[in-house]
């Protein structure tokens, strides 16, 4: 497992990020000029491996037990932020990965809702739910039941409508997934 632990970005017409250098796996460079720096302690990456390093910060596990019924992206003449997982009310729905419950509450469109913050830059969010197990504050380790299925908020069905957060900006989840998502019917 790779652990690498973010210091600072700078810009200077691409993205450098800097990393602890005990931590800096070689693996992770794609670029020959990327190499540890002794004198400085850090390791500077080119962009393409500082992408790969960053999703290798954080890779979820599928937060419930469903079918995908809609993928991130355009639909219905909109953008969907989140991968939409189908399953039946009250099924319960877990932590993708370690982190400090940001929010847990009714907001909006989204429903009773929880949103992690796993560091980094990475958080996660599930929607729709009908009841939420934490509260603000609580650590959750991934795996721990964190709320259950429902159809609350802007909602056509019960299912679960999942987010991943990466520096602010909605990526696919299905990019940040360990296993294979289920597209049976």
């Amino acid at each position: 497992m790779i652990t690498i632990s973010i210091l600072n970005i700078k810009t200077y017409g691409y993205t450098i990020f800097d990393y602890k250098k005990d931590s800096f796996d070689d693996s992770i460079a794609t670029n020959q000029n990327e190499k540890k720096d002794d004198s400085e302690g850090v390791v500077k990456l080119s962009m393409s491996s500082a992408l790969n390093a960053n999703k290798s910060l954080f890779l979820a596990n599928i937060p419930v037990q469903g079918i995908v019924s809609s993928e991130y992206g355009y639909r219905w003449n909109s953008f969907h932020k989140g991968i939409d997982f189908a399953a039946k009310e009250g099924a319960g729905i877990f932590a993708a990965a370690n982190g400090v419950i940001e929010y847990a509450d009714v907001l909006s469109t989204y429903g009773l809702m929880v949103k992690i913050d796993h560091g980094n830059g990475f958080e996660t969010i599930y929607a729709h739910c009908s009841k939420l197990l934490v509260k603000p504050g609580e650590y959750v380790q991934r795996g721990d039941k964190i709320a259950e299925v429902g159809n609350t908020g802007d909602s056509t069905g019960d299912h679960l409508h999942f987010e991943i957060i990466v520096n602010g900006e909605r990526v696919n989840p299905k990019n940040y997934f360990i296993q294979p998502l289920d597209y049976s019917i």
